[in-house]
Order: C-alpha cells, then structure tokens, then sequence
C-alpha cells in the first residue's frame, strides 16, 4: 500500500464509521474514530460528554477561521492534543483515522489518501431511520428527516443554585468593586497577555477578587492592577487559575523590589497593615528574594 495512512470524513448516515472499520480489517491496520477523541481528553483533563460536545464546534471554528481569535481554553486544548495525537499515530505506522479533521492536520503529508464518504439523501435517510427510527422524537418536514434536539449532547448544570449571581453587585461598592469598564477592557485586550490562558484565567481572577487588590483589598482600576504569578514560571509556563493573583501596580512593584529606597518609598505610599506585610513577605519567598523587614522602615501601619 502506498498511502500508509487512509482519513475518512464522511455524510452524516453515510456510515462512514462502519466502511473505515471493514477497511481496517481488509488491511489489517489500526481504526481511530471516537476512542482518538476519549485520548484527547484524557490527555486534556476534561470530562469525556464535554469533550465530545467540544469535539463537535472545533471543525466550524476552522471553517469560520473563528478558532484562530477563540477565547475558549479548552476547545483550544482539546484540538491540540487531538492534532499531536493524530501525527504521532501517522508516525507509527499505517492507521485509518475517522473524522477529527484529520485530513486537515495531515494535509502536508504525501502519504496519507483523504476519503470524503457520501451517499444519495434519501439512501442516508434510510441508513438513519434504520437506526434511530423508532424514536419518537423524529419529525419530518416535506419529506426532509428533522434530527431532534433531543439527540444533542449537553452537560447537566448540577447543583446550581438559583440565587443572583454572587459577582453581581447585590450589597455595597465597598464590598464588591467589580467594574464592567475593567472586565470589557481585559476581555478586548486579552492579546497583551502572553497566552489565553492567562488572559482567560486573569478575568476570572479579577472576579473572583471582587475588583479588589488581593494584598491591599482597594478597589482597582484598568491603569492601576496587574496579573502576577503566585509562584514565577522557570522553563514551562504555568498560567493556571491558582498560580495567577491580581495586585495594585505598587504592591506589585513590592513584591520584586530589592533596592532599599525603593522599598521605602513604596511602604510610605502604601500604609499595610500587619496582614498585607505577611502577604507580602510570603510572595518574595515565592521569588526567592529577602523578606522585608518593615520595622526598619517608618511610616508603615500597624
């Protein structure tokens, strides 16, 4: 066989799955079809009904060059691992791959034979009913089959709870001082950040903060905060939810100063209390720098 590797995309009721599996067997090489999909999200951490309902919008992000501007973390992670695990097993040895836009990833390769797999409307309308017949959820529209919604994979929201929202600002602006201007700025501005999923992770930490400096609990402002590390990324990047924090501009600056002037100029400004040096203290430990030791600066809060 000269192409090693066969990808199939096929018709919905074209049985594309059932022809690559006849095929598989005639060859005697390896089928992928949906367990390629249970790897991916495997590999991606994510729940496999979510996946599957992920795995389904990636192809008409492509389409739409909509994927490439995608705010999505997990479409984002789903597709690359589905496409690293999709050239590894074109790198092993010859496979037949079924759908997961394989064609599209092995597109550069000469030894790949891309299949499209279609049949007459009313011979996959057949095929179908066969299948899915019986369901009384069927509807027909001048002879045209109507699949039902009912066939659409979604996740359950369990245990939501039906209260506001608790980000909305339900008590006083002291309490929570989100800003609809800081939100719409981070989500327009999420390129200034090195990758989406701190951009992505950032937002939901300004949230989660209630717009508040999480050493000093002000109110932020978009020229005023900044998204930090927890712990600073040596080699691989570690831009999760947890590792992120938001801080004031000054506190900022505290956390990684070393010049003694400096540090007193900003304590000056800053006026902490004993909670907020603690904070402090433990975030320069993170950056492996001195503790301050603030009773050598004047002018601090106790």
């Amino acid at each position: 066989m000269n192409n090693k590797i066969i990808t199939i995309c096929r018709s919905f009721g074209a049985e594309g799955h059932e022809i690559g599996k006849e095929l598989s067997q005639r060859l005697n090489i390896p089928l992928y079809d949906k367990d390629l999909l249970d790897m991916a999200a495997q590999k991606s951490n994510l729940e496999l009904n979510h996946a599957a309902t992920l795995d389904e919008q990636i192809s008409r992000k492509i389409i739409s060059h909509y994927f490439l501007m995608s705010q999505d973390i997990e479409s984002d992670r789903l597709f690359r691992e589905e496409t690293n695990l999709i050239l590894q097993l074109a790198e092993k040895g010859p496979c037949i791959i079924v759908g997961r836009m394989a064609d599209y990833t092995l597109r550069d390769r000469t030894d790949c034979l891309k299949v499209f797999i279609t049949a007459p409307y009313m011979t996959r309308v057949g095929i179908i009913q066969e299948k899915y017949g019986k369901s009384k959820q069927f509807r027909w529209i001048k002879g045209r089959m109507i699949i039902p919604v009912g066939y659409v994979a979604y996740e359950y929201p369990k245990y939501k709870r039906r209260e506001v929202n608790k980000y909305v600002r339900k008590y006083s602006d002291i309490e929570n001082c989100i800003s609809y201007d800081v939100m719409k700025y981070m989500m327009e501005n999420a390129h200034l950040y090195p990758t989406l999923e701190m951009a992505d992770n950032a937002l939901s930490r300004y949230i989660a903060q209630k717009g508040k400096c999480a050493v000093t609990h002000n109110a932020l402002s978009i020229s005023d905060m900044v998204c930090v590390h927890i712990k600073p990324c040596k080699g691989e990047r570690n831009d999760t939810y947890r590792n992120l924090i938001i801080l004031s501009k000054e506190v900022s600056e505290l956390i990684g100063a070393t010049n003694p002037v400096k540090i007193g100029k900003l304590l000056t400004d800053l006026q902490l209390t004993e909670e907020m040096k603690d904070k402090i203290n433990k975030l320069r430990k993170h950056r492996e720098l001195e503790e301050i030791q603030f009773e050598d600066y004047i002018g601090t809060k106790k």
